[in-house]
């Protein structure tokens, strides 16, 4: 059964995103309307794009950009729902970038070459629309070192300025961290500064920030982005103080700040506020109450939204295969000799997927059969059916995933259960000529 007819007037990927541009995993970050002077500086995010394997990733990261972006004063988010990925094939530039990511091999550090100056104005353009073009954007890629590490690396573009570029090692679990410590690199250098936390012993718990939680302390992964300034930093485990460090933070460096283990009972009073004594260890004195960490739990909702995210980044990948094979198949249609005498040699058709439909065989030498031109035309048909699907229901699943994780922070609860926690799941997106589907296997 044909769907659409190719060689007439064929939906553009941007026709097909139309319902992704109104459910883009921004809108659960969205910031109130900004005037239009303000918008014009405002900060666009592209999405990060990643090996097929790891969209799930780019879109955790690219959330976690916004998301600091939004809460950064100097920056602001246009929030303007847009896709590295779908930005580069309606530039119709960069597109080797896609066909990498779709690709066997994971993504390598030097793979965003392909995308030149020419291709980021395009972007600019892309990412403004349906207003003026963008002041400044980010994009970037999630990619392997060679010791098969995985790395963020993010670039700043700003109309009339050299690019900026920073790269940082990616963990799931702290994209948040990553997403600070990146557009600190890019847009903030002289106001903030990062800090190293070294502790003198075994430290397990919650990591505390000026009354703020940053989520579980990770001895592997202590580096935090902190505004210039004295700050106290403490690790609460069972509602009590279990380490303590101050420090001083300087902008544009980086500082170590140890983390020292409190007694089990903890000083007399409650736990104690710090005096800062310089960029290493403190003096401490009974305060009072401490103060209740919001945002520890984040329940259901958390891991739904992830697995939300993970389904979308994966209906994204293969609508992007989808979209890439229907551009071979036209590309064939028009230039490939064989066709392009089929097309000359039919009397009274001006489209050959009519004539190849009724049967109609080419006059011309060399041309394609009847048959041959009927099966690419149905290509085409399935193919472009198949992305508008993998397109509209990315959507669904990125918008639901991201509306999860926006308010699980808000959602009173337990935990997940272990098996949450322990449970492990994969997409397989595929696609050819005669359509496409993806394969979700769930372990648990």
């Amino acid at each position: 059964m044909h769907l659409i007819r190719p060689a007439r007037r064929p939906p553009t990927v941007g026709l097909a995103l139309a319902a992704l541009v109104a459910l883009a995993p921004g809108r659960a970050f969205a910031a109130p309307a900004a005037p239009a002077s303000d918008r014009a500086r405002a900060l666009h995010v592209l999405s990060l794009v990643a090996h097929r394997s790891e969209g799930t990733e780019a879109i955790r990261l690219t959330k976690a950009l916004e998301l600091a972006a939004l809460e950064a004063p100097a920056l602001g988010l246009a929030n303007s729902n847009k896709s590295l990925l779908i930005g580069l094939l309606e530039a119709r530039c960069g597109q080797a970038l896609l066909k990498l990511a779709v690709g066997r091999e994971p993504l390598r550090e030097d793979d965003d070459r392909v995308v030149d100056a020419a291709c980021l104005v395009k972007l600019a353009a892309y990412a403004g629309d349906p207003f003026p073009p963008a002041e400044r954007f980010v994009w970037g890629i999630l990619y392997h070192d060679r010791e098969g590490a995985l790395w963020a690396k993010l670039h700043a573009w700003e109309r009339g300025q050299p690019d900026r570029v920073a790269a940082v090692r990616y963990r799931p679990e702290r994209a948040a961290r990553v997403a600070e410590r990146l557009l600190a690199k890019l847009f903030l250098p002289t106001s903030v500064g990062e800090v190293r936390l070294v502790a003198s012993g075994p430290v397990e718990g919650e990591l505390v920030v000026g009354g703020s939680s940053r989520g579980p302390f990770d001895a592997s992964e202590p580096e935090l982005v902190l505004p210039a300034g004295e700050t106290v930093v403490e690790v609460r485990a069972g509602g009590r103080v279990v380490a303590r460090g101050s420090g001083q933070v300087v902008a544009g460096q980086v500082r170590d700040i140890e983390l020292v283990p409190v007694g089990e009972a903890g000083p007399p009073g409650g736990p104690s506020e710090v005096r800062p004594a310089g960029p290493r260890g403190g003096e401490v004195r009974p305060a009072g109450p401490a103060r209740p960490v919001e945002g520890a739990r984040g329940g259901w909702r958390r891991t739904a939204g992830f697995v939300g995210l993970g389904v979308g980044a994966a209906l994204i990948g293969a609508g992007a295969v989808a979209s890439l094979r229907v551009n071979d198949l036209r590309d064939d249609l028009s230039s490939e000799r064989a066709f392009v005498a089929y097309r000359r040699g039919v009397v009274g058709r001006d489209d050959p997927c009519d004539a190849a439909e009724a049967e109609m065989e080419s006059l011309q030498a060399g041309a394609a059969t009847a048959g041959r031109v009927r099966r690419v035309c149905s290509g085409v048909s399935t193919l472009q059916a198949v992305q508008l699907v993998f397109y509209g229901a990315s959507a669904l699943a990125v918008g639901a995933g991201a509306y999860l994780l926006a308010t699980s922070s808000r959602a009173p609860g337990p935990a997940p259960p272990s098996a949450w926690r322990d449970a492990a799941w994969s997409l397989h997106p595929w696609a050819d000529a005669s359509g496409g589907g993806v394969r979700l296997d769930l372990t648990f």
